[in-house]
């Protein structure tokens, strides 16, 4: 006797679900609760799309199913999160349908074959809609392209937004990875972007992932306090790279990033602070223009301060990532009224 695959996708925030496991080796045991929420990110892929429930999860838990009211299994236990060892009444499950490719792929191929084109996306969050002149917080900005990649030859670029993905809107930048890994690679996919006041389509074509180049999800942006007061210096020090420009510096050849305006200073409380960079950090773009001086940063800025902008977007690579690649980071440049 086994247990059968359930269809996590047809879980509501509320069904009953059961976690069996062996918790603390004190043998099998199965627990109860709730689905507590769903496509929860804990930033511990790329792709989380976790399952939370109330149901005591524990050390000994990890791997073991969380079956719902059928007896059908529609998760496997993996996470907690809690002040203590024991559960808090937080834990997460991966969905049986992301469990479920990954097992039928290792089947099939003895490895994991997820598509892959190239590009780093990041959810656009409200204060970045403003920044990038959006009516609503819609769509995935791209934050990098691989040099060669499916994604640069089809014609993405940095600064895109995804709106449209294979004719569906999707809910963030995780969904749209998700689809994109599970069509496997040699897949033809149509996106609709953004460039500007205009849409167009992209057709790309996936490939295999490159070894050690799994990109994973970028933090959540910090929400800025309203009565935060900006001075003209951003409260930031800028200069230009070292001798021997970003590839020197990062010593990450891989990346083939360009030069770009070095972070020398960063004042504690600062709006360059709230929104994590640090000295080291390097400034790639500043809304749609590649910056090469602290000048170009400068009048970039001032620019947008012109227009009456509040809020400006800014490419950053970090000195020390959580993650691959830059991020994009919406600038407060004019204090709030």
């Amino acid at each position: 006797p086994f247990a059968k695959w359930g269809d996590s996708d047809k879980l509501r925030i509320g069904d009953r679900v059961y976690a069996a496991g062996n918790p603390f080796g004190v043998g099998l045991s199965v627990s109860s609760g709730i689905v507590s929420a769903l496509n929860r990110d804990i930033q511990n892929s790329p792709f989380d799309d976790l399952i939370q429930t109330d149901a005591s999860i524990n050390h000994g838990n990890s791997g073991g199913p969380l079956f719902n009211a059928s007896g059908l299994v529609v998760g496997v236990d993996s996470n907690i999160i809690s002040p203590t060892t024991g559960s808090a009444g937080i834990g997460f499950a991966i969905p049986a349908d992301s469990a479920k490719f990954v097992v039928d792929q290792l089947v099939a191929h003895g490895r994991v074959h997820p598509g892959w084109i190239g590009v780093k996306v990041q959810q656009i969050k409200p204060d970045l809609a403003t920044a990038l002149n959006l009516p609503h917080p819609r769509g995935s900005v791209v934050a990098w392209v691989q040099p060669g990649g499916a994604a640069e030859k089809a014609g993405l670029a940095i600064g895109d937004i995804v709106i449209r993905f294979e004719n569906s809107p999707y809910d963030d930048e995780r969904a749209l990875l998700r689809t994109i890994a599970r069509a496997g690679p040699g897949r033809t996919l149509h996106l609709i972007v953004r460039r500007g006041s205009e849409e167009k389509e992209i057709v790309v074509t996936t490939q295999d992932v490159p070894a050690a180049m799994m990109e994973q999800v970028d933090n959540p942006e910090d929400i800025l306090k309203p009565d935060l007061t900006i001075p003209p210096d951003l409260g930031w020090s800028l200069s230009g790279m070292p001798t021997g420009g970003m590839m020197a510096y990062w010593g990450r050849a891989h990346m083939a990033m360009q030069d770009g305006v070095m972070v020398s200073k960063v004042n504690k409380g600062s709006e360059p602070a709230m929104k994590k960079i640090a000295a080291g950090d390097v400034i790639l773009r500043v809304g749609d223009k590649v910056v090469h001086s602290p000048k170009d940063v400068w009048d970039a800025i001032g620019s947008a301060r012109s227009a009456g902008k509040p809020l400006i977007p800014v490419l950053v690579q970090r000195k020390k990532p959580e993650h691959p690649g830059p991020d994009w980071v919406a600038l407060r440049v004019i204090t709030p009224g």
